[in-house]
């Protein structure tokens, strides 16, 4: 159950790349 923790981590990570979009769709594609 540690894949949240990657999901919240690559998210954060592109969203502070200034790839909050990529980030959204990352993590709803991650989601489903």
């Amino acid at each position: 159950m540690g894949d949240q923790y990657s999901v919240k981590t690559i998210t954060l990570a592109l969203t502070g790349a200034s790839g909050m979009p990529y980030g959204m769709r990352l993590l709803e594609c991650l989601l489903k």
